[in-house]
């Protein structure tokens, strides 16, 4: 196994000696640029390198000549390259030539014809076009003329009045027919000479809306100027329900009547809109008819989970936010102050009072009551600070005590440290004459490890291929098998 290299090695322009590029009996897959190999298969034995598109033999000479279109081969190494002889074509030692095409029997006719291969008699003659045909040759564009109908197979057209026109039918070339613009009886639409147009057009009035009084469009009452649509009589709506898109509604008249047919008090009157919050509500302002009375009158504000009709159900009563003026009763939701301020206090381990009276926020400071302890800096570079604390966390007495070590507390140091060092790594010699791979078995516990190996001979460095086999073995592979004890290996835990 070759040993992996994960960056780039600069030789620093030394020599690479006694180099042999890889040997391969067919390409390496998934090549780089600039990559290399020798072809060591028998009929190759050449070095090869990846252009990013190809391998490129770099063996120097042709290799190979391949005979195109019309061309044959002779040889191996050296080849021969015919052109191939073909009908009325001759082939001459260093020339090719047209042969037998009968161009050599035809003479100059004087005006434009056509050179062409006539294979009924088998050879070359002049093609005339005719003048009947409507074919004829201008300089050197072939081009067609003016071609009779008796000439065509089609001469005559088929025009068939779609729908709204009549007329139409078979027409032939160089002649016409007239399509009309068919308008029914009462339909609006009137057909003239040059136009098609509404019926009454001249008396329409620009941004009026039109209505259809059975024969013709008329103007009507409502206009719409692009921005505002105006109707000019009554609005009579019969539907259940009328929409209002727009943002703003403004209405001129002073009063509003609702329900104007509740002579029987038994609707409910008012306004509702819906919102969501928690599910679909719809909050309302209403008269209350089932509360009323006929001397007291009902409102009710509130929200409810059905939608209104003649009657509002299930109401939760809302909230009304405004000035008031005149006698409420009952107890107030919020208040600007107290009637009577409240002082508050606390005591004990700590002091502190505030009188409140709702107005505002309120502060003051808080005391804590002494414990006890002198207010000092306790321990020093030789001695160390020891506090006693209560039940509640509060320090009752504080003191600088000396630190003081004794002897017997204190083993050797340096058998202790040197102890620490080699439970960290392990060494050991390897090579044997015979065996190119060694398992290392280091007991580290970890793959976290550098392994390095020098010749025990000169105390060189070396590479060789190393794998961490697992948490306490690390196996080392040799290209041959080192001699006895040749090499020494270190291995070392990194922290």
């Amino acid at each position: 196994m070759a040993i992996k290299y994960l960056s780039s090695i600069n030789l620093n322009q030394n020599d690479l000696q006694n180099a042999v590029v890889q040997n391969l009996a067919t390409p390496p897959g998934t090549p780089l640029e600039g990559q290399i190999y020798f072809d060591s298969s028998a009929s190759d034995k050449s070095i090869y390198f990846w252009d990013g598109s190809n391998w490129v033999d770099v063996g120097g000479g042709v290799r190979s000549i391949t005979a195109g279109a019309g061309l044959t081969s002779t040889g191996t190494r050296d080849i021969t390259l015919n052109v191939g002889q073909g009908v009325g074509i001759q082939v001459n030692a260093d020339s090719v030539q047209l042969h037998h095409l009968g161009l050599e029997n035809l003479t100059d006719p004087g005006f434009d014809k056509i050179y062409f291969w006539d294979a009924s008699v088998g050879y070359s003659q002049w093609l005339e076009p005719s003048t009947a045909s409507g074919i004829q040759i201008s300089g050197t564009t072939l081009q067609l003329a003016s071609i009779p109908n008796s000439s065509l197979t089609n001469n005559s057209i088929t025009v068939t009045a779609g729908n709204g026109l009549t007329n139409g039918g078979t027409v032939a070339l160089g002649s016409s027919v007239t399509l009309n613009v068919a308008a029914t009886a009462n339909s609006g639409i009137t057909v003239t000479a040059d136009a098609i147009e509404f019926t009454n057009y001249a008396a329409l009035v620009t941004d009026t809306v039109l209505k259809w009084d059975g024969a013709q469009l008329k103007n009507t009452t409502i206009t719409d100027d692009g921005t505002t649509v105006t109707i000019g009589g009554n609005l009579d709506v019969n539907g259940t329900i009328t929409y209002i898109d727009s943002t703003i509604v403004s209405i001129g008249d002073n009063m509003m009547q609702y329900a104007n047919a509740n002579v029987a008090n038994s609707v409910d009157i008012g306004f509702y809109g819906n919102y969501v919050n928690s599910g679909t509500k719809y909050a309302s302002f209403f008269y209350d008819a089932s509360a009323s009375s006929v001397s007291e009158a009902v409102f009710t504000l509130g929200h409810t989970s059905t939608e209104p009709t003649g009657t509002v159900t299930g109401l939760t009563v809302g909230r009304l936010v405004a000035n008031v003026t005149g006698t409420i009763t009952g107890n107030a939701s919020t208040a600007s102050a107290l009637q009577t301020a409240r002082s508050i206090t606390i005591s004990g381990d700590a002091s502190w009072t505030v009188n409140f009276d709702g107005s505002a926020n309120v502060s003051a400071a808080l005391t804590l009551a002494n414990s006890g302890v002198t207010a000092a800096t306790y321990g020093t570079a030789s001695s160390v600070a020891q506090v006693t604390f209560d039940a509640k966390g509060r320090a009752t007495s504080a003191s600088s005590v000396a630190i003081a070590i004794t002897a017997s507390q204190v083993t050797d140091f340096t058998t202790a440290v040197q102890a620490i060092v080699g439970a960290y790594g392990a060494a050991a010699n390897v090579g044997d004459g015979t065996n190119t791979v060694y398992a290392v078995t280091h007991n580290l516990g970890t793959r976290d490890v550098i392994v390095q190996l020098y010749d025990n001979a000169t105390y060189d460095t070396v590479y060789v291929d190393s794998v961490r086999t697992d948490a306490n073995t690390v196996t080392l592979t040799f290209a041959t098998a080192p001699a006895s004890n040749a090499y020494r290996v270190l291995i070392q835990v990194v922290a």
